[in-house]
């Protein structure tokens, strides 16, 4: 054996059980970097999308009614606009404007999420 991405050599005894030691190749370490890197790549997107999406939950589960409401009105201002960038409205929020061209395709999703309630207002 020795094909592929790791190679075996086995080293036969008489006194104990055979030894195998195993080797990576050098097809099987450029599989295995490029692995690391697309999951290198992945985590990047996992970590970004969830610092997002904790920053607007965080915002607004702080928030009074009042507050959050002229909130909305702030970004609704902000959209007739064309660009919105939430960071100047939440601090806590990384820096990301969003472009508004006409015309806007939108989703309004409601559900119920771990015994509260969850709106998610979506432009794509």
């Amino acid at each position: 054996m020795g094909v592929g991405l790791i190679s075996v050599r086995v080293e036969h005894r008489e006194d104990a059980p055979d030894r195998h030691y195993y080797t990576i190749t050098p097809e099987g370490e450029e599989a295995l970097r490029q692995g690391m890197d697309r999951w290198g790549l992945m985590k990047e997107y996992i970590e970004e999308y969830g610092e997002r999406h904790r920053a607007i939950r965080k915002g607004s589960a702080e928030m009074s009614r009042e507050d959050l409401g002229d909130l909305l009105i702030r970004f609704g201002e902000s959209i007739k606009k064309g660009e919105l960038d939430a960071s100047k409205h939440l601090p806590e929020m990384k820096r990301d404007a969003i472009m508004f061209k006409e015309p806007l395709v939108y989703k309004f999703l409601y559900a119920y999420i771990e015994g509260g309630r969850e709106i998610e207002l979506a432009q794509e």
